[in-house]
């Protein structure tokens, strides 16, 4: 969990899980560590850039060559468990 003004989770996955196969395994704690370092250097007020910022990271950093992100606010709104978004940047294997 994050927090930028309220609790934040967030969901990665970064492989069609379908397939036995995998060309590249990522490091998942790496990717909490970077991702907890750019919650700790950056602001997001919208989860749209927060997640645009962690899938770019994925990508880039981490050389994946698709993700999808899942992000959500828990708590954010009365009688509201979580509220968020899904995004899938790259292509996939």
């Amino acid at each position: 969990f994050f927090f930028f003004k309220q609790k934040t989770a967030y969901e990665i996955v970064s492989r069609d899980w379908s397939s036995d196969v995998c060309s590249s395994d990522l490091d998942y704690s790496k990717i909490v560590a970077r991702i907890e370092k750019l919650f700790q250097d950056e602001h997001f007020l919208l989860l749209e850039k927060a997640a645009e910022s962690i899938a770019g990271i994925i990508l880039g950093e981490f050389k994946a060559p698709w993700v999808r992100l899942s992000i959500a606010k828990l708590g954010a709104l009365r009688n509201v468990k979580k509220l968020g978004i899904t995004i899938e940047r790259g292509k996939r294997e």
